[in-house]
């Protein structure tokens, strides 16, 4: 008896600090883009060059390794994982581009949601999940299926 109540002590003591790992806050970065990797660095060079950035924050999480997110005066942010691939993005404006998506996957959506406003797009592991400005969800799978439907 005496060990099973230790090691339910244990395991609650474990999953609190695992909990508390997690839920590290970010830290601001100030507004260099020079310290994110290179490939975010790439990143923001290649399509958002034009935006003005307001903050870079740093996160380090247990299970995510260290993560980046960058935020424009604008209101858009975009969050990067650790080797710096994008992982979501978001537009307070609605204009993101479908050119940030796959050219396959970009003419899929030209086709079936012309001038779509775009608010956001996440990386999935199936593809792409996309959020427009009318309140629609887009699911874009990599082997060109698409998905619409309406968000409640």
């Amino acid at each position: 008896m005496k060990f099973s109540k230790n090691a339910k002590i244990l395991a609650f003591a474990v999953a609190a600090a695992f909990c508390a790992a997690n839920l590290q806050a970010a830290v601001s970065l100030g507004k260099d883009v020079s310290l994110l990797p290179d490939a975010a660095e790439a990143f923001l060079k290649d399509n958002f060059s034009a935006a003005a950035v307001k903050d870079v924050k740093s996160e380090k999480r247990l299970l995510k390794g260290k993560t980046f997110e960058v935020e424009f005066e604008d209101g858009a942010k975009i969050k990067f994982d650790k080797n710096g691939v994008w992982k979501k993005i978001e537009s307070a404006k609605n204009n993101l581009p479908s050119s940030l998506l796959p050219k396959p996957l970009a003419e899929v959506l030209d086709k079936k949601e012309p001038g779509a406003k775009i608010a956001k797009i996440e990386r999935k592991g199936y593809g792409y999940r996309l959020e427009l400005a009318d309140n629609v969800e887009i699911l874009l799978y990599d082997d060109l299926r698409f998905i619409k439907s309406k968000k409640n």
